[in-house]
């Protein structure tokens, strides 16, 4: 993966991509491009792991937390949180109902359809209609 990132870079460089001008302008479009790619979006789905290493003297520390969110329109969504691998945070949107559960604490928390919005004025309900 990271050789294909590498290569589209020195491509982009040798197409003459690196002019100042011609950098903000692209810029520019390829923000608009995204921004039309993700409001045209019936799903997107992130994946991420963080490591935090820590050393005070001679103690060490090494923490993992692997984050992944799907969207859904027009509301459904599921987020979670793992820390270790181990225990974390989820969050569940089923379209009427929003789910947190606290693996910690072996509790899960339930909020009821009432808080959520009506579709907005193009007719979809945004990603995150559950709140």
């Amino acid at each position: 993966m990271r050789k294909r990132w590498s290569w589209l870079f020195v491509l982009w460089v040798l197409g003459g991509g690196v002019t100042a001008g011609r950098c903000q302008q692209d810029a520019a479009a390829l923000l608009d491009k995204m921004a039309k790619g993700f409001a045209a979006a019936n799903a997107l789905r992130l994946r991420s792991s963080i490591v935090v290493e820590q050393q005070v003297g001679d103690a060490k520390a090494k923490q993992t937390v692997q984050h992944e969110a799907i969207f859904q329109r027009p509301n459904l969504l599921r987020v979670r949180w793992a820390e270790n691998g181990g225990k974390g945070l989820l969050i569940l949107c089923d379209g009427r109902h929003l789910f947190t559960q606290v693996d910690a604490l072996q509790q899960v928390k339930k909020r009821g359809g009432a808080q959520i919005p009506p579709a907005n004025r193009a007719g979809r309900s945004s990603f995150l209609a559950c709140r």
